[in-house]
C-alpha cells in the first residue's frame, strides 16, 4: 500500500506554547481527516509533556493515537517558530506518528525506532517525512 505524505508548512500557532501549536495541529488535521478533535489534542499534548525523541537540534519525532484510523499515518509539520517542548527542548519541527488506538505499545515503539533509524540528521521536513512514511510502509 502506497501511503501518502502529509506535510504541514508553516502552521500557524495560536500563542508560544505546546498547547497553541498542538491546538492549530489538530485543527489542520481535522480539516484534513475525519479525527476527532479532542482526541487528537489529548493525545499530542500527552506526548509534549513526555520525554520526546529529538531527530536533530529543530525537530522531534512523536505520536499519538486516533480510533478514527485503520493504518498508521506519519505526518510532518513545521511550526514556523521554536516553541518549548518537553525537557526543556526548543523544536520547531515535528514528525509525530498517528497510530490506531488498539496499536500495541510495541509495535508503536519498533516503528519509532525504525522511523529513527531511517531518518538523517541533515534531512530537510519534507524529505524527513517521506523517509519516515516510507521506514514504515
Amino acid at each position: 500500500m502506497l501511503m501518502q505524505t502529509h506535510l504541514y508548512q508553516e502552521l500557524p500557532v495560536y500563542q508560544d506554547t505546546q498547547i497553541g501549536a498542538l491546538k492549530a495541529i489538530t485543527l489542520k488535521l481535522t480539516n484534513d481527516f475525519n479525527f476527532d478533535y479532542q482526541e487528537v489534542l489529548s493525545s499530542l499534548l500527552a506526548s509534549a509533556g513526555e520525554q520526546t525523541q529529538t531527530i536533530n537540534d529543530q525537530a522531534i519525532l512523536t505520536y499519538g493515537h486516533v480510533t478514527s484510523l485503520t493504518e498508521p499515518v506519519v505526518i510532518g509539520f513545521d511550526f514556523g517558530k521554536a516553541l518549548p517542548w518537553a525537557a526543556g527542548h526548543q523544536i520547531s519541527q515535528a514528525i509525530v506518528l498517528l497510530v490506531p488506538v488498539d496499536t500495541a505499545e510495541a509495535t508503536i515503539q519498533d516503528r519509532l525506532q525504525t522511523i529513527s533509524a531511517a531518518i538523517a540528521q541533515d534531512q530537510d521536513l519534507k524529505t524527513m517525512t517521506q523517509t519516515a512514511t516510507a521506514a514504515i510502509a
